[in-house]
């Protein structure tokens, strides 16, 4: 918000209109209910709520957004503005979300030893998060901005909309992923927590192999069948699209999984590594390979770099557990 604020003059004097300032504003706000809202229900263990909120934002979402649409079609002429749409679904999520802020609010403030535990985590995530946000989404722009063949940035944005359609499910539930998890540590069996994650690696990294294997023989077909004819990239690429979105999930996972045993920090080391290395790729293969080629290869690659040490950062800590270290005596 303050950097929204202070960058708001220069903006508007650029000859950006007010109004996209104003709902950047609004869902800076929002946003900040929404997720603490979320939050708080995982923290709490309270997982049939949070289901709920869930599923009522969704519903909240489409029904305000239909009620505008025939609102505009029947009695406004169509004359809805972006912002018409943009205030219903900050009203859907702030219905959504906050009533459940009730109890939090009224109870006991923090103490001293809890708001510094929550200043370190978030600190540390801090840079995790952008770095994901990075990784997962800047592909398509080098894309654009790169000097490619006509029709090649759309094709590859239809193909990497289309493979990491997972991604979409996956993020939002990482949530849900992370208390469960969270309570196996503070059972006290982090061993077994660390042991269900090398697990569900292992079949993430089967599901991956199968997918590309079947990115290479129909994913071209499939990308077409639902953007149109000469929306695709080659089977090669779709494949490497396809196994680097799931090597990017269990990134996602792995990731989730240091954060439910408070190694913030170590999981943001990860993602940052692995946005070095993408950075580092896309410079090397640009040239020899194609833009294309260069940022499908950087994007697995790196992936499978944060995985590899989200993954054995996690090892380390089921170590420590098995061996019975006790928690005074945490890497971080």
């Amino acid at each position: 918000m303050l950097l929204l604020l202070l960058s708001s003059p220069i903006l508007i004097s650029a000859g950006l209109p007010a109004e996209p300032l104003l709902v950047a504003a609004g869902f800076v706000v929002v946003s900040a209910i929404q997720f603490a809202a979320r939050g708080y229900l995982l923290g709490a263990r309270r997982f049939s709520a949070y289901a709920n909120v869930l599923a009522l934002d969704a519903v909240l979402r489409v029904v305000l957004a239909g009620a505008l649409a025939l609102a505009g079609a029947l009695v406004l002429t169509g004359r809805l503005s972006a912002l018409a749409f943009a205030l219903a679904l900050m009203v859907a999520i702030l219905l959504a979300h906050g009533p459940m802020l009730r109890r939090p609010l009224a109870s006991a403030p923090a103490g001293r030893e809890d708001v510094r535990r929550m200043r370190r985590a978030v600190l540390g995530l801090l840079a995790g998060t952008a770095a994901a946000q990075v990784l997962l989404n800047v592909g398509p722009i080098l894309i654009n901005a790169a000097a490619v063949e006509p029709g090649t940035a759309g094709a590859f944005q239809s193909t990497f909309s289309l493979a990491r359609i997972p991604l979409f499910l996956l993020v939002p539930l990482q949530g849900a992923v992370v208390a469960p998890l969270a309570g196996l540590v503070a059972e006290g069996r982090t061993a077994r927590m660390t042991g269900l994650m090398l697990r569900l690696a292992a079949g993430i990294a089967v599901v991956g192999v199968v997918g590309a294997g079947l990115a290479w023989l129909i994913g071209p077909w499939a990308v077409e069948l639902v953007f149109g004819a000469g929306r695709s990239l080659p089977g090669v690429d779709v494949a490497l699209l396809v196994l680097g979105v799931c090597v990017h999930a269990g990134l996602v996972l792995t990731a989730g999984a240091l954060i439910a045993a408070e190694r913030h920090g170590r999981a943001s080391v990860a993602w940052v590594a692995a946005v070095l290395l993408f950075a580092i790729g896309c410079a090397a293969l640009w040239a020899p390979l194609g833009p294309v080629a260069a940022v499908a290869v950087s994007f697995l690659v790196s992936s499978l770099l944060g995985w590899v040490l989200a993954l054995g950062e996690l090892v380390a800590v089921g170590r420590r557990a098995a061996a019975g270290v006790p928690e005074v005596q945490r890497a971080e």
